[in-house]
């Protein structure tokens, strides 16, 4: 492994290159959005076929409801009884975190109050591409319900079994087969088989997340950027005994390995690490700390935090 110093040059070269990304992204996600805008479901399936090597013109836009409820038989017992069980702590916390309706009489015949009531609808999106993240379905799906949404529509270009499952056991009978910018688009504005929806949960690719800052305005969001999915404490010691902190983002096989410096994490090295064991290649030296995490942080709040979790 070869560690680089950041230096200026290297700083600005990086920005750089994130910068044209950014560009780049916005530039197909946004013809993306407009065509499907324009066009409805022509251009959705147009993108799809095209993007995603999916015939929704043979196949079907929506995942028939018959072929959700046997995905259980595809799956093991020990899979549903993780997710019964990770839906229920999810549930638990989402019903604890609901806002309560409220009166009071501030003054004889003046009375203050204020109701809640849910939304109608809103749009999971689960990316599909090496493996459907079934924790995002559960992440989304359980506290939609326990809100009391009526109407949650899952979307994933190449559900596996063990998505349909948990679906068919959290209730959701809506999944349609489509992903990416498209997907976004079609959500928020509706096309002739995609009726539109009230708010988009679930992170995405870079084209995902430019779509979702380009609808914002006809939809609310939660969380554009890409989420953390998975921080992983290795105990090894490393470089000057600091631990390293590994990350993998979502829809990618690629793992972040940081090492942290005794103090705080203000330069560490970020490399790519190809889930094989194959020794990683060191791409650069970088202050930028997990999407997630602070920018300084105590490596002993660190420890702490993920000794909890």
């Amino acid at each position: 492994m070869r560690i680089l110093k950041l230096t200026p040059r290297i700083e600005k070269s990086l920005l750089s290159r994130r910068a044209q990304r950014d560009v780049e992204a916005n530039s197909v996600a946004s013809e993306i959005v407009a065509d499907v805008r324009k066009r409805g479901d022509p251009a959705l399936f147009a993108w799809t076929k095209k993007l995603d090597h999916v015939d929704l013109a043979r196949d079907g836009v929506w995942i028939p409801k018959k072929e959700i409820r046997a995905a259980g038989r595809h799956v093991s017992p020990e899979f549903l009884g993780a997710v019964k069980r990770a839906a229920r702590n999810v549930r638990r916390v989402a019903e604890k975190q609901l806002p309560r309706a409220w009166t009071f009489e501030t003054e004889p015949g003046v009375r203050i109050s204020q109701r809640v009531s849910p939304i109608e609808s809103i749009g999971c999106y689960i990316p599909g591409g090496h493996f459907s993240l079934v924790s995002t379905l559960v992440m989304t799906a359980v506290p939609a319900e326990a809100a009391g949404i009526s109407r949650i529509v899952a979307v994933c270009p190449k559900p596996n079994p063990e998505l349909l499952a948990a679906a068919a056991l959290l209730g959701i009978r809506e999944i349609a087969r489509i992903g990416g910018a498209q997907a976004i688009a079609a959500l928020a504005y509706g096309t002739k088989s995609i009726p539109s929806v009230e708010k988009i949960f679930g992170p995405g690719n870079k084209y995902v997340t430019t779509a979702k800052q380009l609808v914002s305005g006809i939809v609310r969001l939660i969380c554009p950027r890409d989420q953390l999915k998975r921080l992983s404490w290795r105990p090894r010691a490393t470089r000057a005994g600091s631990p390293p902190i590994c990350w993998r983002r979502p829809n990618t096989r690629r793992t972040r390995r940081v090492f942290l410096s005794p103090l705080h994490a203000r330069w560490p090295a970020r490399c790519n690490a190809k889930s094989n064991g194959n020794s990683p290649s060191c791409l650069l030296a970088s202050r930028t700390s997990p999407p997630s995490l602070p920018e300084r942080f105590s490596l002993r709040v660190l420890s702490s935090m993920l000794a909890n979790s």
